[in-house]
């Protein structure tokens, strides 16, 4: 009997990391599937998609309103998946936990950063979700917020030295594309890959004995992909 709990005691301390963040991710699916949906913005949207087919409604926001193509696609797509939107925006929230321990509390103080991120949710008034409508206020910044502190997980690898493996490269870099179609976290984005540019290839050189860090093209890549985001914006 003593050596079975002892045997459970280990799983769950080599387990407690997953069986936080599937206790995170239930909360948010259970206080989701509470929302009161169809109020606010997302009425018109949703009038507006079963009006018109997507790629000509894209177009048209673009010349008239708005450069957000990327999350104005999600946008009209989930307005019309509830249930769907529900799954993925308690993903975003928990990627969003997970993208916070990587890059600023470290693996130590895990249950910290959900609690953190709990109340940091519960500091906004639902009252202005459900006055502007849900999915339209969460795909216009909660996603792009999340979405920008995932892409910035593999800079804390490079700057400690780490190897980044290509799928992480690859999931950033797509998480980054959405990010920096918002205007707000596009400036954010912008302008800190500017400092990390000048960082990794001028003050490290010059002043860290010629240390040359992995990963520094795709410094570069970010900073370019911010570059042709701003400029997209712009032409808007």
């Amino acid at each position: 009997m003593r050596i079975g709990v002892i045997r459970l005691r280990d799983m769950a301390r080599k387990y407690r990391r997953f069986l936080l963040y599937g206790m995170f991710f239930l909360f948010f699916l259970l206080l989701h599937f509470l929302f009161t949906m169809q109020t606010g913005d997302d009425v018109g949207f949703l009038k507006t998609i079963r009006e018109i087919s997507l790629l000509p409604l894209l177009k048209r926001r673009y010349l008239k309103w708005s450069s957000r193509l990327l999350l104005e696609a999600c946008l009209f797509t989930l307005v019309k998946h509830e249930v769907l939107w529900r799954f993925l925006d308690s993903l975003m929230m928990l990627l969003t936990v997970w993208s916070l321990e990587r890059i600023v509390f470290g693996r130590e103080r895990r249950l910290l950063t959900a609690v953190e991120c709990f109340l940091g949710f519960f500091l906004i008034p639902f009252s202005l979700y459900h006055s502007a409508g849900w999915i339209a206020t969460t795909l216009n910044y909660i996603w792009p917020a999340a979405c920008a502190l995932y892409s910035m997980t593999p800079v804390r690898a490079i700057l400690k030295g780490e190897t980044v493996p290509w799928y992480w490269y690859a999931s950033s870099s797509a998480a980054l594309l959405l990010a920096l179609n918002m205007e707000q976290s596009l400036a954010v984005m912008f302008g800190m890959d500017v400092l990390l540019t000048g960082y990794l290839f001028w003050w490290l050189p010059r002043r860290g004995k010629g240390i040359k860090l992995r990963g520094r093209r795709w410094i570069v890549f970010r900073l370019a992909a911010g570059a042709a985001a701003l400029a997209f914006t712009f032409t808007c």
